[in-house]
């Protein structure tokens, strides 16, 4: 519609332009008579067609100078009507075409990211509960816990397909290598689905993720060291006034 609307304001803008020089070009005897212009306004300027298709050059600025400079010469005024048409038609009008198309092509762009949001969700949902029985079979002991040795006898096939898409991962042994980002041997049933859909649904390269997971694990850390220092401070100064009384 707007590509349409905008072709609109075009033909009607040349249009405009055209009848007009018929009145300032077409209809002057001087330029009719004069060997320079005769021939341009008889053969470009003859007739309101033929200016308007005339016009139609400057749209793309097509070898339109050998058309108006002998024009100008002789009746200088005329530099308005061009340099207008030039600006409106040639400039105006063309980068309003282009933002157009842009526009077009940003709006494209972000109906593929909705539908890529679509799709995500839908995978998200099909692939949940899919994980968490995934992760009650690996759980022999059934401890909510999973190990390596655990993991290390079941295929990759178990993990649902929709999850592989762009995904370079061979093994549940390399799996789960990548989401016990602390090392500690076990992963609980949060650790593994989540780890799982951020490892295969997300842009986010691998290396990031396990970063910001042992950044979250690091600011854990040091939140629960915070906290015991805290009580440790609070039981040297009980202690220190105890000493102090006696």
């Amino acid at each position: 519609n707007a590509m349409m609307s905008t072709l609109g304001l075009l033909l009607l803008a040349l249009y405009m332009f055209a009848c007009l020089g018929v009145e300032l070009i077409s209809k002057d005897t001087y330029l009719q008579t004069h060997p320079d212009t005769a021939v341009i306004v008889a053969e470009s300027f003859g007739s309101l067609p033929r200016t308007w298709l005339t016009l139609a050059q400057f749209v793309t600025v097509d070898s339109v100078a050998s058309i108006y400079v002998p024009l100008i010469v002789h009746r200088p005024y005329l530099i308005i009507y061009f340099l207008t048409i030039i600006l409106f038609v040639s400039i105006a009008l063309m980068n309003l075409v282009t933002a157009v198309l842009v526009e077009g092509a940003l709006e494209n762009a972000r109906a593929d990211r909705d539908l890529e949001r679509h799709d995500l969700h839908q995978k998200l949902g099909k692939a949940m509960p899919e994980l968490i029985q995934l992760f009650k079979e690996m759980d022999v002991n059934g401890d909510g816990q999973v190990s390596l040795d655990e993991v290390a006898h079941v295929p990759l096939e178990v993990i649902p397909v929709g999850l592989f898409d762009g995904s370079s991962v061979s093994s549940m042994e390399e799996v789960f290598e990548m989401l016990d980002v602390d090392g500690g041997g076990q992963l609980d049933q949060t650790e593994f689905v989540e780890g799982l859909l951020e490892l295969f649904l997300s842009d986010v390269p691998i290396q990031s993720l396990q970063t910001l997971k042992l950044l979250r694990l690091m600011e854990h850390r040091v939140n629960s060291l915070r906290t015991d220092i805290l009580r440790l401070e609070g039981g040297l100064n009980r202690l220190t006034r105890g000493l102090d009384e006696m």
